[in-house]
């Protein structure tokens, strides 16, 4: 897969992040929303009697990536905060609901938004993940990364085979990375 558009964005800002214990605590705070977000839609996208173990198992896993990512920001200083005092939250929010409009959208098959919306979003979690563990040197957060992107990669690879056509996988990659420019600009001025 190339790699993402925009991924030099992805490494300015994951690179400023990362100079600041405020900024990086603001910043994990919001990807925990993101991981939050994500389950939430993820329970949202499929149907009742089309649920099956693999996707709860997703589900449990992204809750779980909101919940260790909460814990790591709350050792780098958020500690009871909620993401509505997060001057980023209302940024990450609007990404993902765009996203997930605009991939939906495009979509003729409403069972299709949530394995193609889920594998969107793991390409650019892989790569932001691996960024953010390459760029700090916050020890529990290194550790926190390194346990949620196995599982980040082993969903991207479930989600992988359940959309197997390359060429609306690449049509996806277009949709998202102008909203990640964006998202990435808006962080940037906030910090």
């Amino acid at each position: 897969m190339e790699e993402l558009k925009y991924a030099d964005k992805s490494r300015d800002l994951i690179e400023s992040v990362c100079q600041t214990p405020s900024r990086l605590c603001a910043f994990v705070d919001m990807l925990s929303q993101l991981e939050y977000v994500g389950a939430r839609k993820i329970l949202g996208a499929v149907a009742f009697e089309d649920m099956d173990e693999e996707i709860l198992q997703h589900f449990s896993e992204e809750a779980g990536h909101a919940h260790f990512l909460k814990n790591a920001a709350a050792r780098l200083g958020a500690s009871g905060t909620t993401w509505s005092t997060n001057p980023l939250g209302p940024i990450g929010f609007d990404y993902f609901q765009s996203l997930d409009q605009a991939i939906s959208s495009e979509l003729e098959d409403p069972k299709m938004c949530y394995p193609l919306v889920s594998w969107t979003v793991e390409q650019r979690v892989v790569q932001v993940y691996e960024m953010l563990l390459s760029y700090t040197n916050e020890p529990g957060l290194q550790r926190v990364l390194k346990l949620i992107l196995g599982q980040e990669k082993r969903h991207s690879h479930e989600m992988d085979q359940k959309t197997v056509d390359k060429s609306l996988q690449m049509q996806m990659l277009a949709i998202e990375a102008p909203l990640w420019k964006k998202f990435c600009l808006e962080i940037s001025n906030v910090l």
